[in-house]
């Protein structure tokens, strides 16, 4: 992603602060985190709140839309206009 992008949304994991390289996990309640933080904690089973509202944890999916960023990086540009437009 770029910095201008990184500068003006978040795209960093909220547990360990890295940004995002690999697809990361939404939960139930909106908020992100990064595969390796979703997966070490999911493995253990201490992640049962949201490390962000503190909402149960009741679903785990993999974010879409940095999931088309990172995999195709012309989307990017078009998530710029839009978050733009919005």
């Amino acid at each position: 992603l770029t910095l201008r992008l990184r500068d003006e949304y978040d795209v960093s994991c909220t547990v360990c602060f890295e940004a995002f390289h690999v697809v990361p996990i939404t939960f139930n309640c909106g908020h992100t985190i990064c595969n390796d933080c979703g997966q070490n904690s999911a493995a253990a089973e201490i992640l049962r709140a949201c490390p962000v509202c503190r909402d149960p944890v009741t679903k785990r999916t993999r974010n879409r839309y940095f999931s088309d960023l990172l995999s195709n990086p012309k989307s990017e540009e078009a998530a710029e206009s839009q978050l733009r437009v919005t």
